[in-house]
Order: C-alpha cells, then structure tokens, then sequence
C-alpha cells in the first residue's frame, strides 16, 4: 500500500487532513476540480503545504491530475456496488485459502495486525486514514498469505478503487467500531484453521459495508 512521507513541515500533514476531510464529507464533489489557490485561502496557507498535500492525495488515488490540475477521482454509485460484488468473491476465496495455507510467521503478521486495529478502534484520535490504512493492511495480509498471487493482485486493485469510499465510511464511530468486530472475527477463524467460517464472515462484512455504504455514503456523494 502507498504511505506518502511529507518532505516539509507539519503544514503539509494539516493541509492534507483538511483537504481530506472536504472530501471525505462531500463538501468537495466526486470529480470536481480541485484549486490549489483557492485551498490556500480557505484553510488559510501557503501554496508549498497545499501542493504538497494534493500530491500525496494523488498517490493515493483520492485524485486525479488532468495538466496542471487536480480533480476528485470519481466513482460511480453503480461502479461501487459492482466492486463490492467483486470484492465479496474475492475476499472470500482469499480468507478461506489463507486459513489454509497460514504458517506461525503469518499467524503473527495478523495477530499484529488486530492489536493495532483494537487500539485505533478505541482511540479518539485516530483518523480516517490511518484505519483505513490499517483495514486495508489486514486485507492486503490476508490475500498476500492465501498463496495466490491473483487474488492478491485484483484484491489490490479494488482496494485502490474504493479508497475514497472506505474512507468516508470510517468516519462514523460507529463504522470503526463494527470494522474492528467484523475483522476480529475474521481473523479468529483464519488462526482457528476454519476456512469456510472465515470465508462466511467475510463475506458478510463486505455485504454489511456496502448496505451502510448505501444509507451513508452515498447520500453525501450522489444525487439521486
């Protein structure tokens, strides 16, 4: 998964987290442009934190640069369910054959993992993207230990895809709290050698954030 490190000063990591929270609470529009010169008046600062920031965001896949502007990634209401049907194939297949093939190095990766999600889950200062990232670790582990390199591949690739969505969900409390029990009890099954119960779990949890998705998401970033 892509960290971007910032080069300069925490202005940029400030600038960053705004410009992500306009985003992530649809104040930005999927596929509007993005100016740097009118970001700079409202947060308010200099252009160089403001640059900086929307390059990392472009890293990640949050935007897109056409020239010399940027403009929010856009991802259709159709295109979101469409990737979630994926993502439940996939995930599934993935938790099953990683239960399979799990040996005591890849036992310990995920037992990391889940500590660190139990500690974000309950910290009051911890931010969208740093759960995101970590729930995106989890999946990326658990498709990497499956032992197949496809899976692993189109798993990443979807990832990526939602990135926007899967953040504005984690914005809810709520949300995080029941990520965390959802991947828990993923995990628990894996470690347990119970394939078929990790692929069931996981199945549903990808059914349960694509429903929260619909009554959340999608009312701030779509009109019907």
């Amino acid at each position: 998964m892509i960290v971007y490190m910032f080069d300069s000063s925490n202005l940029s990591k400030i600038a960053y987290e705004n410009i992500l929270k306009l985003i992530t609470s649809g104040e930005i529009k999927l596929g509007s442009q993005v100016s740097q010169n009118a970001l700079s008046r409202k947060l308010p600062m200099s252009r160089t934190p403001v640059r900086e920031a929307l390059f990392a965001l472009e890293s990640q896949g949050l935007l897109e640069k056409n020239g010399t502007k940027y403009y929010v990634s856009y991802i259709s209401k159709q295109d979101v369910v469409k990737l979630y049907e994926v993502r439940k194939i996939l995930e599934g297949g993935s938790a099953k054959a990683c239960a399979m093939n799990l040996d005591d190095a890849g036992r310990k990766r995920l037992e990391n993992i889940v500590k660190r999600l139990k500690t974000l889950s309950e910290s009051d200062s911890a931010t969208p993207d740093q759960i995101t990232f970590e729930n995106g670790n989890l999946h990326q582990t658990i498709a990497e230990l499956s032992g197949n390199t496809y899976i692993y591949k189109y798993i990443m690739e979807t990832l990526l895809k939602l990135r926007l969505v899967r953040m504005s969900l984690l914005i809810s409390l709520e949300r995080r709290v029941e990520e965390y029990r959802d991947h828990k009890q993923i995990v628990d099954h894996i470690l347990n050698g119970d394939g078929e119960k990790a692929r069931i779990a996981m199945e549903m949890h990808e059914d349960a954030v694509l429903e929260f998705a619909q009554k959340t998401v999608f009312k701030k970033f779509y009109v019907d």
